[in-house]
C-alpha cells in the first residue's frame, strides 16, 4: 500500500510503516492510498481530503490495512485543534463544544485557541495573528462533510477589535477634529 506519513507524526511511524512492508510516498500525490497524521493542521491533510484519500491516526498502522481498520482509526474532525466560542447563547455554545470534543478537538480559552467560532453578534478583542476567527457555518460544514472543512472559506475579518492608539485630535471614528 502507498502511504504518506504527515509531518505531524513522530519518526517511529515511518519505521513501523517500513517494518510492515508498506511503501512510503512523499509528498502526497494522487497515487497515495492513505495518509497517516495526528492533526488536521498537518500540511498534507487538505491535499488528502481534496484527493479523496483517507486519513488515519498512527494507531491504525498495521500490516494488513482494511476498510474496517481505516474506519476504526479515522483522524477525528478536529484532531489537534484548540477551539473556543464567543457570543453564543448557552445551549448553542454547549452543542458546538460537545461536537468539537466528541470529534477530537479541545475546548480552550480564547487566548489559547487555534480556532475561535464567533456568533454573528460576537466580537473578539485582540486576536492573535495565528488564530482563525470563524463563522458558525464552519462547524455546520464540518458536521455535514465529516471532516475538517477548509477554514479559509469561513474566516471573519470585520468583527475583530484590534487596539490602536488614537492620535491626538482624532475622534473615535478615525476622523480628525
Amino acid at each position: 500500500m502507498r502511504i504518506t506519513v504527515g509531518l505531524s507524526c513522530p519518526d517511529t511511524v515511518v519505521t513501523a510503516l517500513r517494518s510492515f512492508g508498506h511503501r512510503s510516498v512523499h509528498p502526497i500525490s494522487p497515487t497515495t492510498e492513505l495518509l497517516i497524521a495526528t492533526s488536521v493542521q498537518d500540511r498534507a491533510y487538505r491535499s488528502a481530503i481534496s484527493l479523496g484519500i483517507p486519513v488515519i491516526l498512527p494507531e491504525g498502522l498495521v500490516q494488513n490495512i482494511t476498510e474496517d481498520t481505516i474506519n476504526a482509526h479515522r483522524l477525528p474532525i478536529f484532531a489537534g485543534l484548540r477551539v473556543a466560542t464567543s457570543g453564543f447563547h448557552a445551549a448553542e455554545r454547549d452543542r458546538i463544544e460537545r461536537f468539537v470534543r466528541e470529534n477530537g478537538g479541545t475546548i480552550s480559552s480564547i487566548s489559547s485557541a487555534s480556532h475561535i467560532v464567533l456568533d454573528p453578534v460576537g466580537v473578539v478583542s485582540r486576536p492573535q495573528k495565528e488564530q482563525n476567527i470563524l463563522s458558525p457555518e464552519w462547524i455546520r460544514e464540518c458536521e455535514d462533510l465529516g471532516w475538517c472543512a477548509n477554514e479559509c472559506n469561513f474566516l471573519i475579518k470585520n468583527k475583530l477589535k484590534r487596539r490602536s492608539a488614537r492620535r491626538r485630535g482624532q475622534c473615535e471614528s478615525g476622523d480628525s477634529v
